[in-house]
């Protein structure tokens, strides 16, 4: 999938958290560690906001969640637009 599939059909707040999870994930496994609570307040966004854009992230492929608040970003299923 390409990266701009990915962010396809996404409204400004679902990108802002798109682009949060990826400058905040750790970079050495590619892991992000974030409550729908803790997003939502640091990005001064709603909860729903929140859980909508993880529930699309996950479907797309782009997120597998580990734990609770721990989720995987899958890089290699995103083609960045060189």
């Amino acid at each position: 999938m390409d990266f701009l599939k990915a962010i396809d059909g996404l409204g400004a707040k679902q990108v802002k958290v798109f682009s949060h999870i990826i400058r905040n994930m750790n970079p050495s496994n590619n892991t992000f560690i974030g409550t729908y609570k803790s997003i939502s307040k640091d990005l001064g966004i709603s909860i729903p906001t929140a859980q909508s854009t993880y529930a699309i992230l996950l479907k797309r492929g782009v997120l597998f969640r580990i734990a609770r608040g721990v989720y995987q970003v899958e890089l290699d299923n995103l083609e960045f637009v060189k």
